[in-house]
């Protein structure tokens, strides 16, 4: 059997890296006769969204960031023999039919996401949708829609994705906004939760404690907020509190300091460890710490992007009972003083076993890799 994998693995963005390390990494232990690849497509569209992030952020680190994620997946994991890059739906649908696939499994990531400016696809219906691949059986593996709503296409265009999702053998995502766009807009195939890849595979053994001069005998602060006025006020606010501040999004502000430029993928990972807080709009981000730490994390959710629906870094929060640590962020109100010192104190207070919770969620992922299994043994 030959499987093959369809997601976002060139984004810059260790948690798109890790999360496509993660898939290739179930399947190949789940599947071990199998010949498991990634399917080496780039988007033209992401390659030029590639290029304006190393152009607007630091050029060579951004560089650096990019070929050690890449470095880290072909050490660790199988890919097709060639690269193609397009926009062109015909000859990406070529490409794919040229490798001969038994199976394919989209995701995890924003595969399906609906926005023109989506951050990893060209405008949708895009290559992600598979409406132009037939015999072969279509894995839908903890796919999301986030952040786009389905308004943002046109009706004839979203009656296409809906057609093209429900010839999918079998449907995940990781998100409940996600499944009632599908159902709303009229799927018929039922949707199952699975949870993303970074929760089912042991992304512990993958992180390594950075080198360096880092001030691990004192408390750090991670900050990933990409709103650069939210960033100050939250870092002011770390700072008075004590904390030594690392902006985990690349250029220090003030007394912050920033990931070093020679640390590989394994140690800006591993960096998670030694958190004693977090802020993040990032979904992956917040599971490395919770994951890797056992963290306290503030989810902030920003109201330009979710003022009509829940994030997918809500939905997990809520499945993991930390309702309490998401922070829906209206961008014209002012900041209160003591919102991060407010936030420690009520998570000082709750009682959640998130190490059980993340299991529960994994034991009830496999129930759903058992319907995979039928699918791909008929």
């Amino acid at each position: 059997m030959k499987i093959g994998i369809l997601t976002f693995h060139r984004v810059i963005n260790d948690g798109s890296t890790l999360q496509t390390y993660c898939l290739w990494s179930l399947l190949k232990k789940r599947y071990p006769n199998a010949k498991v690849e990634i399917i080496d497509y780039m988007p033209y569209h992401l390659a030029k969204n590639n290029l304006k992030t190393k152009i607007n952020r630091r050029f060579f680190s951004v560089l650096l960031q990019q070929r050690e994620q890449l470095k880290f997946l072909k050490d660790n994991c199988n890919f097709t023999k060639h690269r193609i890059v397009t926009d062109n739906l015909s000859k990406g649908f070529s490409f794919i039919k040229e490798q001969n696939y038994d199976c394919i499994f989209v995701g995890s990531d924003t595969v399906w996401d609906l926005r023109s400016n989506g951050w990893g696809a060209p405008k949708p219906p895009n290559l992600y949708f598979l409406s132009g691949i037939y015999s072969v059986k279509k894995i839908a593996f903890a796919a999301s829609m986030d952040k786009g709503y389905p308004s943002m296409v046109q009706d004839s265009d979203m009656k296409k994705i809906i057609s093209a999702i429900d010839k999918f053998d079998f449907i995940s995502v990781r998100d409940l906004s996600t499944k009632n766009k599908l159902i709303q807009h009229g799927l018929k195939k039922e949707v199952f939760f699975m949870p993303d890849p970074t929760l089912l595979w042991d992304i512990k053994k993958t992180a390594r404690n950075p080198s360096g001069d880092i001030p691990f005998d004192k408390n750090i602060a991670g900050i990933s907020v990409t709103d650069s006025r939210l960033s100050k006020i939250l870092n002011k606010q770390l700072i008075d509190l004590g904390y030594e501040v690392i902006n985990l999004l690349g250029n220090p502000i003030g007394e912050q300091f920033a990931p070093l430029r020679k640390w590989t993928f394994s140690e800006r990972l591993g960096l998670y460890k030694h958190l004693s807080i977090l802020i993040t709009d990032r979904f992956h981000g917040s599971i490395f710490a919770m994951v890797l730490g056992n963290t306290p994390v503030l989810m902030v959710e920003p109201d330009y992007y979710y003022m009509k629906q829940d994030s997918k870094g809500r939905d997990l929060f809520e499945r993991l009972d930390l309702m309490h640590c998401v922070w829906r962020y209206n961008s014209k109100e002012n900041i209160s003083n003591s919102l991060i010192s407010e936030f420690l104190d009520n998570y000082e207070e709750i009682n959640v076993d998130i190490k059980y919770k993340i299991q529960c969620l994994f034991n009830d992922s496999e129930n759903h890799f058992k319907n995979i299994d039928l699918i791909l043994s008929k």
